[in-house]
C-alpha cells in the first residue's frame, strides 16, 4: 500500500512535471511575441519620428513660401498702386506740374 502511494506520486510529480514544460513552452512563446511585438513598436516608433521631422521640414518650407508670397503680393499691391496712379495722372488732361519743379527748371533756365 505504501507502494501504491508512492507510485501515485511518482504519477503526479511527473504530471506536474510535463504541465510545469508546457507552461515554460508557451511562457517562452508569449516572451518571442512580446519582444517581437516590442521591436515592431520600436520600428514604427522611429518611423513616427521620421516622419515628424518630415512634418518638421514641410511646414518650414510652406511657411517660406507663405513669406515669398506675401512679398509678392505686397510687391504687386504696391505696383497696382502705382498703376493706378498713373491711370489717374493719364486721365487727367490738366497736368499738374510740382511747384518745386517749376522753380528748379526756372533756375536752370534762369528764366525765374
Amino acid at each position: 500500500s505504501i507502494q501504491v502511494v508512492i507510485e501515485s506520486c511518482k504519477q503526479e510529480i511527473q504530471e506536474y512535471k510535463a504541465r510545469l514544460q508546457e507552461t515554460q513552452s508557451e511562457l517562452q512563446e508569449s516572451d518571442c511575441r512580446l519582444k517581437e511585438t516590442q521591436l515592431q513598436l520600436r520600428q514604427a516608433n522611429i518611423r513616427a519620428l521620421e516622419m515628424q521631422q518630415q512634418i518638421q521640414k514641410l511646414n518650414h518650407h510652406v511657411e517660406e513660401l507663405n513669406q515669398q508670397n506675401q512679398r509678392k503680393k505686397d510687391l504687386v499691391q504696391g505696383q497696382e498702386k502705382e498703376n493706378q496712379h498713373l491711370r489717374m495722372q493719364l486721365q487727367n488732361p490738366h497736368w499738374v506740374i510740382d511747384r518745386n519743379e517749376v522753380q528748379m527748371t526756372e533756375e536752370i533756365l534762369g528764366t525765374g
